[in-house]
């Protein structure tokens, strides 16, 4: 499971990857955990892509209870078209990319608590960007506010044995095929993480309860903290 990720908010990052003008919301944090909103790329025409904010955790236009998000941050993409609450969605093909610069994932541990492993890839002379697969819906607030939300994909973690689950990626050069593919044939674009190249990480253990928001004695070498936007 994916509990949280830090997001990319570099304005020339996200115009050189996605080809989208960014108007930086102060709203976004530099770490995404659900509820919170953060950038999302969308379908745009028939070839294109377009930038919105949106909060992580689906809720679609006919949920009106607003504390399901907390259940819907994460998807699995073998069983997406069957589950009630993302059938529609994908079916509507309402898919997203979800820029990003790591991701945290939780591991059970024996006595009910977890172990969070803040992954990123090998660091280089430029950041690498992860193109996190999703889902986005339009829902309603209580008081009838649209709300903009999404989840992350997932798939079973072949070469880890700790992680049941790991983010679903977009190729580099398949953004825009995964943004507008038919719902039959979407899937067959995603894969997991290369598993085979190095990723530095830490682990701590943590009560269960704070799994989804606490993140701590990250290394301070290493990049999960985007920098702020130029003026």
């Amino acid at each position: 499971m994916v509990v949280s990720y830090c997001p990319l908010l570099d304005r020339g990052l996200l115009r050189q990857r996605y080809g989208v003008t960014a108007e930086f919301s102060s709203q976004w944090p530099e770490e995404v955990a659900p509820e919170l909103p953060a950038p999302v790329i969308v379908r745009s025409g028939e070839a294109g892509c377009q930038l919105i904010s949106a909060r992580l955790g689906l809720l679609p236009h006919w949920v009106r209870d607003p504390t399901v998000v907390r259940k819907t941050f994460n998807a699995r993409l073998e069983t997406v078209q069957e589950r009630a609450i993302f059938k529609d969605t994908w079916l509507r093909g309402q898919r997203c990319v979800v820029p990003a610069l790591a991701f945290h994932l939780n591991h059970p541990l024996p006595g009910q608590r977890w172990r969070v492993t803040p992954h990123h890839p090998e660091a280089q002379d430029a950041p690498t960007v992860l193109h996190l697969a999703g889902l986005w819906a339009r829902g309603w607030s209580p008081n009838g506010e649209a709300l903009m939300t999404f989840t992350l994909l997932t798939l079973p973690a072949q070469e880890d044995p700790e992680a049941s689950r790991l983010p679903a990626l977009v190729p580099d050069d398949r953004v825009i095929e995964w943004l507008t593919a038919a719902p039959e044939t979407a899937a067959s674009v995603l894969s997991p993480p290369d598993t085979h190249q190095a990723w530095q990480h830490t682990q701590e253990a943590i009560p269960e309860r704070h799994a989804a928001t606490r993140i701590k004695n990250t290394p301070k070498d290493l990049p999960f903290r985007s920098r702020a936007l130029p003026p």
